[in-house]
């Protein structure tokens, strides 16, 4: 009778709470009905290791004479992992750098959960009598087998790490103090980080002994606004929320892995790029998208799985590419002959490494924060969506910086002492050569695209679409996917891979001199240089309006239709270093020869003199006599 009494009693408290909430309550589980009962009636008999011994506890508890009765566990009935056993533990540079004292052994708590889950001690081994003769069978193993999910053995270095104090962390901007930790994930009493802060080894009520559901919507307590909430219990990234695309799905579970993930470093599915590609959605892959992933169309993630051949608007594309929408990157880099190197680094990743970059190296991360891209929150400056919370580098101090404009990223290798090695292709023979983008963008330079500074021409130059609104443009601009939206396709924008040469999104050719077919009538120009007229009006450089004139006759006609002279020959198109030796009288326009067209051994160094406005002069190995003056 007491005991119905207790029995109405907690279920009036359930109903209440039922009413007050609005949601409904759910009791603890019994681990009776758990994995962790390994009794003759454990788990339907899909986890008991013993058809004699009927008690369910004393397999880790003992009521009298526990013989570790030092144990960081009430009553522990069982042996401990020995002083000596070896572990390898988790590791990362960024884990390394943060802890005060790096952990070498599991301790505490987790030290007891070890004492099955590590494989090396009997499962049935306990302070009684060890059990003997009474195993089901040759399938049901003293140790836990080694093929088990559950066996985390004794290399815990693919495996979320434990024993240290939280406390080291908490500082972080991307995790939860640990005053504002919900009450269910609990560290212990010298405020370290053991299983037990995830894990519940009693209630299995949400699967895996979780302490709360981690975003499974078949267990008690499913929240479908809030993705892997156990996860953002502690981890708090920035921009990490649901207008972020990434949020979707599977959540954190889309990259990584708690236990055994295949790549130890930050506990990945797999290496970063294929991550992105593939991940629990398949988000930026070839294949089917998951089902989540269709749920949030509206955020890019779903793509059609037809093939067809596409026309950019500035020139004809020869290949065929899946046409996948704007998510489909593993057939843009897989396709593309020309693209950034992505999943060639062998070695773990390095995130805080110094910038600029010493070394060639390139991962999806290195331009985009997977946890912050596409998220809405606020940002500074102009920088994309795709590029929020990425490291960079500043013109202004040449330091490390939240990147606030794309330029800056792309200055994480393509600038400082070792930017020359971050060039994949063969480089026009420039009179002033210079691998430093910064350099060739400053702003105290005679001429220059405006990248990382506003325009000092009026514009006139440009297309009527541009003159007022084109102060500034974009790396991707020029350099972007020949199927992108940007260059009239349905594939993804940026910098990622493309039909031609240094990752442009339209044709610039730069044949060789003497090319094969390039002697006089070069009438295909306007495809030829299709990335120029993206931006520049045809008629104003070919026609009417450039100051290149030798009285009636248009300069730019005669040397690039009727000699076949590249665009590249004479401009450089980034700009022209003052700190090379560039001078406002000599690299005005961009001019800056490559000694391939206008040098010889007699005419090693080929210039350029500007007089008064719309005349000037070449010095060059292509005109006779090697002077050629033109005039307005």
């Amino acid at each position: 009778m007491t005991c119905f009494r207790a029995y109405l009693a907690i279920m009036s408290l359930v109903v209440f709470a039922q009413l007050v909430t609005g949601r409904a309550v759910f009791a603890k589980e019994s681990v009776h009905s758990s994995p962790h009962n390994l009794s003759a009636s454990g788990g339907g008999g899909e986890s008991n290791i013993a058809y004699t011994e009927i008690r369910v506890c004393v397999f880790c508890h003992t009521p009298h004479n526990a013989p570790n009765a030092n144990a960081p566990a009430p009553l522990w009935n069982r042996a401990l992992p020995a002083d000596g056993q070896p572990y390898t533990m988790y590791e990362s540079a960024s884990f390394n750098a943060k802890v005060s004292v790096r952990p070498t052994v599991p301790t505490g708590a987790s030290r007891v959960c070890l004492s099955c889950h590590d494989g090396t001690l009997a499962l049935n081994s306990y302070g009684g009598p060890v059990i003997t003769g009474a195993l089901p069978g040759a399938n049901k193993p003293l140790k836990m087998p080694g093929a088990a999910k559950s066996n985390l053995t004794t290399d815990l270095s693919d495996d979320h790490p434990i024993s240290f104090a939280y406390t080291d962390l908490a500082a972080s901007p991307s995790l939860v103090p640990q005053g504002a930790l919900p009450p269910a994930v609990r560290l212990d009493l010298e405020s370290k980080l053991e299983c037990t802060a995830c894990h519940d080894p009693h209630d299995n009520q949400y699967g895996n002994f979780l302490v709360m559901n981690n975003g499974d919507p078949t267990k008690p307590d499913y929240d479908p606004l809030v993705s892997s909430p156990l996860c953002v219990a502690c981890h708090t990234p920035a921009g990490w929320d649901d207008s972020s695309p990434h949020y979707a799905g599977a959540g954190c579970f889309n990259c990584h892995a708690t236990h055994g993930a295949p790549v130890k470093e930050y506990l990945l599915k797999a290496t970063i790029d294929q991550t992105c590609f593939g991940g629990a959605t398949g988000c930026h892959g070839a294949g089917t998208p998951h089902v989540a992933a269709r749920a949030v169309a509206s955020k890019s993630l779903v793509r059609a799985s037809s093939t067809q051949k596409t026309t950019s608007q500035y020139g004809q594309v020869s290949r065929s590419v899946q046409s996948s929408g704007s998510s489909n990157l593993q057939s843009l880099f897989s396709q593309s002959p020309y693209k950034h190197p992505v999943g060639l680094n062998s070695g773990p990743y390095q995130k805080n490494q110094q910038l600029p970059l010493r070394e060639p190296r390139v991962e999806c991360v290195d331009c985009h924060n997977s946890h912050a891209a596409g998220s809405s929150s606020a940002m500074s400056g102009v920088i994309k969506k795709s590029l929020k919370k990425v490291k960079g580098i500043s013109k202004d101090t040449m330091g490390s910086v939240d990147a606030s404009s794309e330029y800056e990223i792309c200055y994480k290798c393509h600038s400082g002492a070792f930017a020359f090695k971050f060039v994949g292709l063969n480089k026009p023979n420039r009179v002033i050569a210079e691998p430093d983008q910064m350099k060739r963008f400053d702003a105290a330079n005679p001429s220059f695209h405006p990248v990382a500074a506003d325009r000092r021409s009026n514009g006139e130059s440009l297309l009527a679409q541009y003159r007022s609104s084109m102060i500034r443009i974009a790396c991707s601009d020029c350099h972007n996917s020949d199927q992108s939206k940007k260059a009239g396709g349905n594939g993804p924008d940026g910098p990622h891979g493309s039909a031609y040469e240094h990752i442009l999104l339209a044709r610039y050719d730069k044949p060789a001199k003497g090319a094969a077919g390039r002697s006089t009538g070069c009438s295909s120009y306007q495809a030829d240089y299709a990335l120029c007229f993206t931006c520049h009006s045809e008629s104003y450089v070919m026609t009417s309006g450039t100051s290149f004139r030798n009285g009636t006759a248009n300069e730019h006609a005669r040397h690039v239709v009727d000699r076949c002279i590249p665009c590249f020959a004479c401009h450089d198109p980034h700009g022209v270093s003052v700190q090379g030796g560039a001078s406002s009288q000599n690299n005005a326009h961009l001019v800056n020869f490559d000694r391939g067209y206008a040098s010889t051994p007699s005419l090693p160094i080929p210039s350029y003199t500007a007089l008064a406005p719309g005349s000037g002069s070449c010095t060059v190995s292509c005109h006779a006599g090697g002077t050629h003056s033109y005039a307005r």
